[in-house]
């Protein structure tokens, strides 16, 4: 399936994220969505959650790059053909290894969502 969103990546500027494009020869900001500066807030929950949501919004295009990439490796794994010498046990053992490397990615994407880093 294609992606129907605004590849990334996605920046912020002022209270606003978006990306910047070239049109017409000049670099312009094409807004995605618009978010209240947290300090507008008066609690510190407010404050922090709506960090957390710019946060998560910036890093949806790579969040969504990461997944799909690791779900088609992950698919990869899984229909691997069974050749060589190796029994089923061993197998599984290689199989889980390597899923474990994508399991890996998934929660290094995830964890960049909620304000980590990529």
């Amino acid at each position: 399936m294609k992606a129907k969103f605004t590849p990334g990546p996605w920046i912020e500027d002022g209270d606003d994220i978006g990306v910047e494009r070239i049109v017409g020869g000049e670099t312009v900001f094409l807004t995605i969505c618009h978010i209240e500066n947290p300090s507008l807030y008066q609690t510190t929950d407010s404050v922090t959650e709506e960090a957390a949501n710019r946060a998560l919004i910036l890093s949806a295009p790579k969040l969504y790059e990461e997944l799909n990439k690791a779900g088609d490796e992950l698919q990869e794994i899984l229909d691997m053909p069974h050749t060589g010498s190796l029994d089923s046990t061993e197998i599984f053992g290689v199989r889980r290894v390597l899923m474990a490397d994508k399991l890996r990615d998934i929660r290094a994407a995830i964890a960049a969502a909620e304000g980590g880093s990529i």
